[in-house]
């Protein structure tokens, strides 16, 4: 079952998005995924920062943070500020078809490769926000466009207002 949700969010499948909206039982999975995808993005600032494991723990942390921050902008601009006529969705809807839109994060593996961390990173961010786009579409039951003005304006909310305070809080005031 997790690997054809897997499969299914980075194919792009409408089904699988839908089948994820309803399936409360895919909760506590797409979180845990979060939390491995959000392990893997801290692999490479582990291994060629040489700043040990405090830097592996508060990079997985921010990354992990992100993800609750988008969930919960989402909610707030699509469910509550910019709801389409069909829509009716909850939070832990948002969870699971966006912990499972973060799929595309499995390719950060590549990014162990020395030299290509920043190519495989920029690779997996745009790939994420599309997939993101589209967990959106089909959770919230909005058209493309309002789909795209919420993923934007969650993805600058988090990048331009909360990021920062998130990223102080886990990483410390004087952190480098």
């Amino acid at each position: 079952m997790l690997l054809r949700w897997i499969i299914g969010v980075i194919r792009f499948d409408p089904e699988v998005y839908r089948e994820l909206k309803d399936d409360y039982t895919a909760t506590l999975p797409a979180i845990l995924f979060v939390a491995l995808i959000a392990l893997i993005s801290a692999l490479p600032s582990f291994l060629f920062s040489g700043k040990g494991l405090p830097i592996f723990f508060q990079t997985a942390a921010s990354a992990f943070s992100a993800w609750v921050t988008i969930v919960l902008l989402a909610f707030i601009l699509g469910a509550k500020a910019l709801p389409g006529p069909e829509t009716n969705v909850t939070v832990a809807a948002l969870v699971r078809t966006l912990g499972f839109a973060q799929a595309p994060g499995l390719v950060l593996v590549l990014a162990l490769v020395p030299g290509a961390s920043l190519g495989i990173a920029s690779l997996v961010l745009i790939w994420v926000f599309f997939t993101n786009l589209y967990a959106l579409r089909e959770t919230l039951s909005v058209s493309t466009s309002r789909a795209l003005l919420v993923t934007v304006l969650a993805f600058l909310g988090y990048m331009f207002v909360l990021g920062p305070m998130i990223s102080t809080l886990v990483a410390g005031p004087n952190a480098a």
